[in-house]
């Protein structure tokens, strides 16, 4: 299992993370990254069958919204 952090901050609500990943990641009203299982967190573990997933979204991310921690 990885931790995922995300910095709503730099997000710019291009819903790339929540196509990708739809399982993990959701906005808010206003657009910015959220998790689907704890919206106010900004850490949190992601299981084993989502790794893939939010690598990817990682990845394309174009603001580095998205952090991740082996």
């Amino acid at each position: 299992m990885k931790n995922c952090q995300i910095i709503p901050e730099r997000c710019i609500a291009c819903g790339i993370c929540e196509l990708i990943a739809p399982n993990i990641f959701d906005y808010d009203d206003e657009g910015i990254v959220q998790f689907v299982q704890e919206p106010s967190s900004k850490h949190q573990f992601i299981p084993k069958s989502e790794e893939l997933a939010v690598l990817e979204a990682y990845k394309k991310c174009p603001v580095r919204a998205i952090l991740l921690e082996k």
